[in-house]
């Protein structure tokens, strides 16, 4: 995002499971969130940072438990990804 501020998000529409991770302007991590399918899909559970966000990561569903990602935990960006001016 251009700015960093809370966010929430939903699962309006969307078929399959994922993991979120809110990502502060320091490249920490400060919220993760599992979000389940829902039945309807018209995305009425709201996922908060909680705290001012410019980033969010969206995984398949276990892929950051996986990982051992965790609140606090820094993010470093790959070189091939471009970022918007």
């Amino acid at each position: 995002f251009r700015d960093s501020q809370p966010r929430a998000f939903v699962m309006r529409g969307c078929l399959v499971p994922l993991d979120i991770a809110f990502i502060d302007e320091g490249l920490r991590i400060v919220a993760i969130h599992t979000m389940a399918v829902e039945e309807d899909r018209a995305g009425r559970k709201k996922y908060r940072s909680g705290r001012p966000a410019k980033y969010a990561l969206e995984v398949a569903a276990g892929a950051l438990a996986q990982a051992r990602v965790n609140v606090g935990d820094a993010v470093t960006f790959s070189a091939a990804i471009t970022r918007r001016p």
